[in-house]
C-alpha cells in the first residue's frame, strides 16, 4: 500500500508523505506498525519504506513509463540522481510477469516479497526482461 501511495503521491506533485506507527501492540492497531511487536524487528512495511527512501528523494523525475493497461501491477520509472529507476508492485494475491524494457537487462532488482518476510530487502542482478512478481511484491529496478 505504502509504495502506491508514493506512485500515485509523485504523480500529483507531492513531495512529503509520512508513515506513522513505528511500534503498535495488539491493543495498538498492529496492521500499520513498521515492528514485529513479538520479535522487536523490522516488518515488510518498514523494509518497503526503507526500500523507497534508499532509491527516490528530492529532484527525481517521473520518466515516462509505459506499459501494457493491467490493473494487476502498478509501474512508475523515475530519473534520479543514480540513474533510472522502476518502482513496480503487484497489486494482486497471486504471481504476475511483466515485460520489461531492453535497457532494463542487467539492472539491480530490490525487493520485498512474501519471500523475504520480515528480512531485509532481497538484491538481484536482472536476467532477461520478464520480472516475476510474487503475490504483493515491491521491486525497485535500477538501470542506466
Amino acid at each position: 500500500m505504502y509504495a502506491h501511495l508514493y506512485i500515485e503521491s509523485a504523480k500529483m506533485g507531492i513531495e512529503v508523505v509520512g508513515e506513522s506507527q513505528l511500534v503498535g501492540y495488539r491493543s495498538q492497531f498492529p496492521s500499520v506498525s513498521m515492528m514485529n511487536y513479538e520479535t522487536s524487528e523490522p516488518n515488510a512495511r518498514y523494509w518497503v519504506l526503507k526500500l523507497l527512501v534508499d532509491n527516490f528523494g528530492p529532484g527525481d523525475k517521473l520518466a515516462d513509463t509505459k506499459f501494457p493497461d493491467n490493473s494487476g501491477y502498478a509501474a512508475q520509472a523515475f530519473d534520479t540522481k543514480h540513474g533510472r529507476k522502476l518502482l513496480v508492485l503487484n497489486k494482486r494475491n497471486r504471481e504476475q510477469e511483466l515485460t520489461l524494457p531492453t535497457e532494463a537487462v542487467g539492472g539491480t532488482v530490490e525487493m520485498v516479497a512474501p519471500s523475504t518476510g520480515d528480512r531485509t530487502p532481497e538484491k538481484q542482478t536482472m536476467q532477461g526482461r520478464v520480472l516475476k512478481l510474487q503475490p504483493f511484491e515491491v521491486v525497485v529496478l535500477s538501470y542506466r
